[in-house]
């Protein structure tokens, strides 16, 4: 009898588990915030004559649906410089057309947070697949990282390399690897790449691209540094890692100095930002590394415009601006 009791009372509470969890549960609500849809910008394709730089993504750590991890895109002439590789790299090349065939030649970092460099290893992977040779550039410690796919993907890579009729020697491969510290200048293909040392968290360098007498700049991570203001010096186009205003937002993030003194110097303020960009003199100034927060795009231009009288962009990914002025969403 004892048993018996103990056999209803377990298919009891059977019954009322499964009566539960057959329940409709309450469906959580998502909230996409920061949808970069104030301005909206004509759709174009690149021509590949022109030198131009493409938004890849414009975002930041966290995690936005509208916006994915920096990357940039230079391109001239057919030549294809990929600027950082945060989360979602790969995906959004993919998404342009940029497939395995038509990746970039050249694969550059600015410094070596999870938010720049997480997809480097993957599209290193890729590129050591491929015919031909290309650049990885970078500070330390891009040679140790580059060498790390091919010692430690070596049978994955011969694997492939064999279904395809091919051989993969670890020794020789096709990748061209520049471990750069501070201020350096070198060219590949038919583009000149400076650079220099910037403040942040962790070391970094910006980078600035010259060809047939334009140039654009890429800044990495940043605080307020002279040096970013001599390498962007008359510059067509700046991609700058800048505060913005959120909206209805009353305080400011703090200045440069007072973030010094925390000990928490990370990223340029937006007087910081506004004031490299007068400095350096560029033409159009794109602000990017923006967060999931909702952007008061009118209240940060007219901010930024108090001291840098040239055109305003605020970045959105795929969005692609030309040296001779041209700005709209790649196809």
């Amino acid at each position: 009898m004892g048993r018996m009791k103990y056999l209803i009372t377990f298919l009891s509470t059977i019954l009322i588990v499964c009566h539960l969890n057959a329940q409709e549960l309450p469906k959580a609500k998502i909230v996409h915030k920061d949808k970069p849809a104030e301005i909206s910008y004509p759709t174009g394709k690149i021509d590949h004559t022109k030198f131009s730089v493409t938004i890849i993504g414009s975002g930041n750590p966290q995690y936005n649906s509208h916006r994915s991890s920096p990357s940039a895109l230079v391109q001239y002439n057919g030549t294809k410089f990929l600027v950082d590789m945060g989360n979602g790299t790969r995906e959004q090349l993919e998404k342009l057309g940029y497939t395995r065939r038509n990746s970039p030649d050249a694969l550059f970092l600015t410094h070596h947070h999870m938010d720049h460099n997480e997809e480097f290893i993957p599209m290193v992977h890729q590129k050591l697949m491929m015919p031909g040779e290309f650049l990885v550039a970078g500070p330390a410690p891009i040679k140790k990282m580059t060498d790390y796919v091919t010692e430690f993907y070596r049978e994955d890579l011969q694997y492939r390399m064999k279904n395809k009729g091919q051989t993969f020697n670890e020794d020789k491969t096709n990748a061209i690897i520049k471990e750069l510290q501070g201020d350096n200048s070198f060219s590949y293909k038919d583009v000149n790449i400076s650079t220099t040392e910037v403040p942040h968290s962790i070391y970094t360098l910006s980078y600035r691209f010259d060809a047939n007498g334009k140039s654009i700049v890429i800044s990495g991570d940043l605080t307020y540094t002279p040096h970013l203001a001599k390498l962007a010096k008359g510059a067509d186009i700046l991609v700058l890692d800048c505060q913005v205003i959120r909206k209805g937002a009353k305080s400011k993030r703090p200045t440069n100095a007072s973030r010094n003194k925390k000990g928490n110097s990370a990223h340029a303020s937006i007087e910081e930002g506004a004031r490299m960009a007068a400095e350096a003199g560029v033409k159009t100034l794109v602000i990017t590394h923006l967060s999931n927060v909702n952007i008061d795009e009118v209240a940060t231009k007219a901010k930024i415009a108090e001291q840098f009288k040239g055109t305003v962009i605020l970045a959105q990914d795929f969005l692609t601006i030309t040296c001779d002025g041209k700005v709209f969403m790649l196809q």
